[in-house]
């Protein structure tokens, strides 16, 4: 019979009973639920022992490493400072007169011999540069005449004494007389040397003045001292010029060269003659130290260093390149390989096999190079360092080295190589 046909309080009293009856079904259920995990939380720590710490009855794995003793060898480290190209031979034309440009004959980018001329400048100035030496030239003349006059009067006195002295000596003139014509003779002599120091005066001025207005004709064709590229200009036709106004900048690039300003301590570490790497947006330029201030600046505090570079046509002077100096060096150092060391917590530490066991090692480090690092302490010579990183590696392990583990002494070149 459905229970929907019986009475309400005889429908209850049947369900209830029904859920007494289901009870002990679903409290098994629970039961073995809670027995499973029970069971998982014993085994998973068991097997996790037996994977990654075996005991003593589990066979322990043996991990084959590389080794090696630490090295004998120099270090260098370097410090990459940001410098400005420029050619070794560069100069700023400047304007020797006043005026206005007429024409401009270069741009920025054009090739230039010596003497090629690069603008030409008006100047009111040449003008009265032209009446100078319209006007010496006049003096020099009138001097020249007033000479030859003076010679003649010269002459005429010289004749008249030498007619006077006849004269006297017959008795037909009185000694007044003759001395008369000798003392006009003397005026004469310091006439014609009066004449020919105005001469030489008036010479040397027009010498002056014609040397001036060529010096100022030439100025006004502005020229090219060395031979090179046009940087860039910086007149344009029409401009008003004053003297030691600059025109333009030439720069010879067949030498370049890279100056920088460097801390005391890379100053100290570097010597003049000493080889640099230079690079640019990826390219390496071979560079020679050619100059070091003796002196920091005063308000930098930096020293100037000069850098040569060998075929570095294509750079464009004030341009900036990277250059990287020996900022510390160590020789005789103690070494290992950059990558047989590890850091925790900011403490150097390697794996040292000590018995067939690693073990590991703190060490102190000093100065490092793109392969090796400098140690100070933690280790000695014949200490066997693990070269060779693994994920697996850990302090305790067994390990076995490699048969490529066999050490070799690296001679002086191989050191040399190292350090540089």
């Amino acid at each position: 019979m459905s229970l929907k046909k019986l009475p309400r309080a005889l429908r209850a009293r049947l369900s209830v009973q029904r859920g007494a009856q289901n009870r002990p079904g679903r409290a098994k259920r629970i039961l073995y639920l809670c027995l499973a995990v029970l069971a998982l939380a014993v085994v998973i720590p068991i097997l996790k022992n037996l994977l990654f710490h075996p005991g003593t009855d589990a066979p322990q794995a043996v991990l084959t490493v590389s080794a090696k003793m630490p090295q004998v060898r120099a270090v260098s480290c370097t410090a990459g400072v940001v410098g400005t190209v420029e050619a070794a031979d560069r100069t700023t034309v400047l304007s020797k007169a006043s005026g206005e440009v007429l024409e401009v004959c270069v741009k920025a980018g054009d090739t230039v011999q010596a003497g090629d001329v690069l603008c030409v400048i008006d100047s009111d100035s040449l003008t009265g540069s032209r009446l100078s030496v319209d006007s010496a030239s006049v003096a020099v003349s009138s001097a020249q005449t007033q000479l030859t006059a003076a010679e003649q009067s010269l002459q005429q006195a010289q004749r008249t004494y030498t007619r006077y002295q006849t004269l006297y000596e017959s008795e037909d003139i009185s000694l007044s007389e003759l001395e008369q014509s000798q003392n006009q003779l003397e005026d004469a002599e310091r006439a014609v040397e009066t004449a020919r120091n105005s001469l030489e005066q008036a010479q040397i001025s027009y010498s002056s003045a014609s040397d001036s207005y060529s010096t100022l004709r030439d100025s006004l064709y502005v020229r090219a001292s060395i031979s090179g590229e046009v940087e860039h200009v910086n007149v344009e036709v029409h401009d008003n010029l004053s003297v030691q106004s600059p025109i333009c900048t030439v720069s010879c690039k067949d030498e370049m060269q890279l100056t920088c300003r460097v801390s005391s301590r890379i100053a100290q570490q570097n010597t003049v003659g000493d080889a640099v790497a230079v690079e640019q947006d990826g390219v390496e330029y071979a560079g020679t130290i050619t100059e070091i201030s003796s002196g920091a600046d005063a308000d930098t505090g930096l020293y100037t260093v000069k850098v040569a570079l060998s075929d570095a046509q294509a750079l464009r002077s004030n341009t900036r390149s990277t250059a990287y100096f020996r900022s510390a060096h160590s020789d005789d150092a103690l070494t290992v390989p950059l990558g047989a060391v590890s850091y925790r917590s900011g403490q150097a530490y390697v794996y040292v096999i000590e018995d067939g066991i690693a073990v590991q090692t703190s060490i102190e480090t000093g100065i490092y190079d793109d392969s090796y690092i400098t140690v100070t302490g933690g280790l000695t010579a014949g200490s066997r360092v693990i070269t060779g990183w693994s994920s697996s590696l850990s302090d305790g392990m067994a390990v076995t080295e490699s048969d490529s583990s066999a050490d070799a002494v690296p001679d002086a070149a191989a050191q040399k190589g190292a350090a540089s």
